[in-house]
């Protein structure tokens, strides 16, 4: 059985994201949906991250059958942890994504902190694993930071309208396009 694990963002509860709904969608494909918590607010650092990723590792959860979520400052811990562990994942999904510095007054220390090294996206870029990324009319993160992770990782990448930056302040509880979209790209 397949593992999609869902990285949250900063602010994220995972409970209270588009994973809950992702697990019931697809129970249909035999895939188990995993969605830890990994940091509250203040604590978005990667130190705290890896501390639940090492888990996954260890608990061979995360592997090269693993299809990844992040979102937002999920994904520049996950291209740090995909190198640091040379990880190898059967896909890899971004959803509202970036690996740049850019200016937002509520989280810039944890933004600052979070950017990976020139190495870990190089490592993401060459990697022979499915890349998808979404944007939206995001509030949070620049569309041109949006753009630039895709270029940046070799993505596919894929706009969809109205849905902010993918959490539930912007209404998102489920995304029947991802579904639709990683069968397309057989990934389900």
């Amino acid at each position: 059985m397949k593992n999609l694990i869902y990285f949250h963002g900063i602010h994220g509860n995972t409970a209270k994201t588009i994973a809950p709904w992702l697990e019931q969608e697809l129970k249909n494909y035999n895939i188990n949906v995993v969605y830890p918590k990994f940091f509250n607010d203040g604590e978005a650092f990667f130190e705290n991250f890896e501390i639940v990723a090492q888990k996954l590792i260890n608990d061979k959860v995360l592997n090269d059958d693993s299809i990844l979520v992040a979102r937002s400052i999920g994904n520049p811990f996950v291209v740090t942890l995909l190198e640091k562990y040379q990880l190898k994942p059967l896909a890899y999904i971004s959803l509202a994504g970036f690996a740049e510095y850019f200016d937002t007054i509520s989280i810039q220390t944890q933004i600052k902190n979070s950017i990976p090294t020139e190495k870990a996206i190089e490592y993401l870029k060459n990697l022979d694993t499915k890349k998808l990324s979404f944007y939206s009319n995001d509030h949070i993160v620049p569309q041109k930071v949006l753009k630039n992770f895709s270029e940046q990782i070799n993505s596919k990448l894929y706009y969809l309208d109205g849905k902010g930056h993918f959490g539930t302040k912007s209404g998102v509880q489920e995304l029947p396009e991802l579904i639709e979209i990683m069968k397309e790209n057989k990934i389900i």
